[in-house]
């Protein structure tokens, strides 16, 4: 299940996705709704990112099938929500087959502290930049609080530092990991890795 940033359109994730299906995995990639082509996105917040990625994982995870959260820049927020009460060993103590088995962050926004917003954690230490070809993102989602954080997941974190990232500096990255309890791999590229045939 591939939970992708703020303002990035879908087919950003082209390599990735055909990269992944080329490994023999299925890949879920579903659009979410605080990111959009205009301001519809309104006061969309974290938690309808959330019940989006349900529609497509709790299917597939009541059929028995494990799954990974591959959480790229600002999907880590809903990405690590998304893991709650849903891990392989949480669902077979309610009699229930399938489950999360581990997440991955790819240079993304993660919370260690629940009941705080991105924007007051970290936000206001990250530079401003401007981009082409990117879509719109809901103002809610970036500054609501947040009720369950990277650091409550109960299955193994990883995180993909990217240590040429000018959208979210490699030291802050850093932080948020260890902050979290991620297992730290460190790679050399800017925030966008998947958007390079070479890094997939």
């Amino acid at each position: 299940m591939l939970v992708y940033g703020a303002c990035h359109p879908p087919h950003f994730y082209r390599n990735l996705i055909d990269n992944l299906h080329g490994h023999g995995y299925t890949v879920f990639a579903p659009a979410l709704p605080t990111t959009g082509l205009d301001e519809s996105v309104g006061r969309k917040t974290y938690l309808h990112n959330v019940k989006r990625i349900y529609e497509d994982l709790l299917p597939l995870l009541d059929a028995g099938k494990k799954a990974v959260l591959i959480c790229h820049s600002f999907g880590g927020i809903a990405g690590s929500a998304a893991t709650k009460n849903h891990t392989i060993k949480e669902r077979k103590s309610r009699g229930q087959q399938g489950g999360i088995m581990a997440v991955v962050f790819i240079a993304a926004a993660i919370l260690a502290q629940k009941d705080t917003c991105f924007l007051a954690s970290v936000g206001t230490r990250l530079p401003t930049l401007y981009a082409v070809d990117l879509l719109y993102q809901s103002h809610v989602s970036i500054v609501e609080e947040v009720h369950f954080v990277a650091a409550d997941i109960k299955v193994l974190t990883y995180y993909v530092k990217c240590t040429k990232d000018k959208a979210i500096p490699a030291g802050i990255q850093q932080e948020m990991a260890q902050n979290s309890g991620c297992h730290i791999i460190e790679i050399e590229s800017d925030h966008s890795l998947f958007l390079h045939t070479d890094t997939t």
